[in-house]
């Protein structure tokens, strides 16, 4: 058996990595003997790649075997495609008015008429299809939203509709994908981070925590919060806490990491040198933490370190929703720029907060494992 597992892989970015590593051994646990390839375009084959020309292959030490990995041109067959999860199906780029008009009609055709014609126009060009599959399963998938006028949109109703079974992280994805595909087929379940057996070692879970260490899980690209930070940064420094900064991603993060790194301590994920257990050890020392990043907030919550979740997008409004404590509990509310006194706060009340984080994970991962059993079901 021949399967291929897809996703936003070999980038360095650390929730990528977790969810490929996690994909990977449940994919090995239901399919032993399986031929296993894994999909990553970050290869001398993408023209708009900015990283070193053999860096995908930390991939192979990542998931500790030796896989063959394809990127977009590749020609062959599969038994299984599989998508692990992630928020790869997304496109907030607005074009011209024809990609919305476009958009708009495709609407009233029938997804199978559109992928009908979408091959015969193949045929009759001579582009070949490329890669071919029995079965197409997704799980933990975050979808949407498109812009009007993406010029992928109508792609990604095409792909949606090759899903053999679609199972989608959160509610808003449900209702996305129920959108993109004129009709109610994918189901609501849950990241597959949840399915922590897979990731959360117990080198990471003994690792004590160090008093008055501060989290802060941030992205680059976001100077508009820099300057707050910062100044939140020192005000804890001056009360005595220890903050630290974390990047899970040293390429996508790059801007950030210099601006913070001239006065605190960042913790940078580098896959070509490190293992994400080394890398975790050190988030898990932190007493709570801040983060602007959905896998930052996801993979501090399974291990159950009260968290901020900061509003900067309708990504960390479905995060909130997935695992986000109500701030009738943290009494903080959720928002973009924490004060010195939100942290107080959630170390005043952090005993209460981890027991209803740890009831959230409970009820995710028990849906998560109910998925993943009737999913891979013979």
């Amino acid at each position: 058996m021949k399967i291929l597992i897809k996703g936003y892989y070999g980038f360095g970015n650390l929730g990528d990595d977790l969810l490929l590593s996690t994909s990977f051994q449940l994919i090995k646990q239901r399919y032993p003997s399986a031929e296993v390839l894994v999909f990553t375009n970050n290869t001398v084959n993408n023209p708009d790649s900015r990283y070193p020309a053999t860096y995908h292959k930390y991939i192979r030490n990542l998931i500790k075997a030796n896989v063959k990995l394809v990127d977009w041109t590749f020609r062959g067959h599969v038994d299984l495609l599989f998508n692990g999860g992630g928020g790869v199906f997304f496109d907030l780029q607005k074009n011209g008015s024809q990609y919305s008009l476009i958009n708009r009609l495709s609407f009233f055709l029938p997804l199978r008429l559109i992928s009908f014609l979408d091959q015969s126009l193949r045929r009759m060009t001579q582009k070949q299809v490329r890669l071919t599959f029995d079965r197409r399963i997704g799980i933990g998938l975050g979808i949407g939203p498109y812009a009007k006028s993406s010029k992928r949109l109508l792609e990604a109703r095409l792909s949606l509709s090759e899903f053999e079974t679609l199972h989608v992280r959160d509610d808003l994805s449900l209702m996305e994908a129920d959108y993109l595909l004129a009709r109610k087929k994918a189901i609501r379940s849950a990241d597959i981070s949840f399915l922590n057996e897979f990731w959360l070692s117990k080198k990471i879970l003994n690792t004590p925590t160090s008093k008055d260490k501060i989290g802060f899980i941030l992205k680059g690209k976001s100077s508009d919060y820099y300057e707050h930070y910062l100044d939140l940064l020192n005000e804890l420094l001056v009360k005595g806490f220890h903050p630290v900064v974390f990047a899970f991603d040293h390429f996508f993060d790059d801007d950030m990491i210099k601006v913070f790194r001239k006065n605190y301590q960042v913790q940078v994920w580098n896959p070509e040198n490190q293992t994400m257990d080394s890398y975790l050890c050190h988030l898990k020392e932190c007493e709570v933490c801040v983060s602007d990043r959905a896998h930052g907030s996801l993979v501090a919550g399974i291990m159950n370190i009260p968290t901020l979740i900061i509003k900067s997008s309708l990504k960390s409004s479905q995060v909130m929703n997935m695992i986000g404590v109500s701030p009738k509990i943290t009494k903080v509310e959720f928002k973009s720029k924490y004060e010195a006194i939100d942290i107080e706060l959630l170390l005043t009340n952090k005993d209460v907060i981890k027991q209803e984080l740890s009831a959230i994970v409970q009820r995710e991962q028990e849906l998560i494992n109910l998925h993943t059993k009737s999913l891979f079901k013979e």
